[in-house]
């Protein structure tokens, strides 16, 4: 299977500390650096007022230096690498559907027209509003 999905270099901290990687070794540092961690403060609203302060490591920074030191500890391979598959083939099947249901999808269908038309207008006219101010 994939341990880590391509991406963030978040996704990557785990597998740095299952291999006993020193990267491994502090977390906060390794985001930090690598995944351009910091704090983000937001405010709490709601008249109580104060400030809610966030990690946010999802980022990504330094990534030449960290893929140089940490290449002999990881194998990258694609599955083109490793498995020799057919192509794809895809198959659309009919489903039957009862009238009942189809009248029922069918109506949902129009409820959601419906409401998307509503917020359509709603937005139209408050743009209108704020071009006119």
């Amino acid at each position: 299977g994939t341990p880590m999905k391509n991406g963030k270099p978040l996704n990557l901290f785990p597998l740095l500390k299952a291999v006993k990687h020193p990267f491994g070794d502090k977390q906060k540092a390794y985001e930090t650096h690598f995944c351009a961690g910091r704090e983000k403060r937001f405010n709490r609203g709601g008249g109580g007022g104060g400030e809610r302060v966030v990690w946010d490591a999802n980022g990504s920074s330094n990534l030449k230096s960290l893929h140089a030191h940490i290449s002999s500890h990881v194998l990258h391979m694609t599955k083109e690498d490793c498995l020799t598959l057919p192509s794809k083939t895809r198959e659309y099947r009919k489903v039957p559907v009862s009238s009942r249901h189809e009248m029922l999808h069918a109506n949902a269908m129009q409820d959601l027209v419906s409401i998307f038309v509503v917020c359509l207008h709603m937005h139209v006219v408050r743009s209108f509003k704020t071009i006119r101010q």
